[in-house]
């Protein structure tokens, strides 16, 4: 009995050294811009299906054309983060970050028809920092499942390979 009442301090250690760890496992995921995601996600999402985002994924060459195209509005969107926005983004962008959904959409309320509206011509463009960057994605997915699917296009290479292009920036908080 001495044994058990000698070991049970060093247990109760443990097991608070095990909650406090899982609670700042879960905070640190809360805040971090690419965390786990707690509910599985869709299948149709183009974070688990990569051929819906070669679908609708456009070079740096084809993002030019659709700007350039005067019987096509296009909305551009910048899911980076606002200080990446403001060091630097396409111009007349609107910074939506992708790690501030869904909060951060009501700066698209204001240019978008809404959802179950016939975009007619206009397009949606997305992009974020490059290879490895999910935020367009994120901004894709959550825009698709508000209906805007078939107007939306995803620059595959992001801001990093507009940028190399040569291509105009503006910087700046606004658009």
């Amino acid at each position: 009995m001495k044994q058990i009442s000698a070991i049970m301090p060093f247990v109760a250690r443990i097991l608070a050294i095990c909650v406090i760890g899982a609670v700042l496992a879960v905070a640190v995921n809360a805040v971090s811009p690419v965390g786990i995601s707690w509910l599985p996600r869709r299948e149709g999402s183009a974070l688990t299906n990569p051929e819906a985002l070669r679908q609708v994924g456009v070079s740096v060459e084809q993002a030019v054309v659709m700007l350039e195209q005067s019987q096509t509005q296009t909305v551009v969107i910048d899911a980076r983060s606002a200080e990446q926005f403001a060091e630097g983004h396409i111009p007349g962008a609107i910074n939506v970050p992708g790690s501030e959904l869904p909060e951060a959409i009501e700066a698209l309320y204001e240019v978008l028809p809404a959802a179950e509206e016939d975009m007619g011509e206009m397009q949606v463009l997305i992009y974020c920092q490059g290879q490895g960057c999910i935020d367009s994605v994120r901004v894709f997915d959550y825009l698709s499942e508000l209906g805007y699917g078939q107007s939306l296009r995803v620059l595959t290479d992001g801001f990093g390979s507009w940028r190399a292009a040569g291509l105009p920036v503006e910087e700046g908080q606004d658009s």
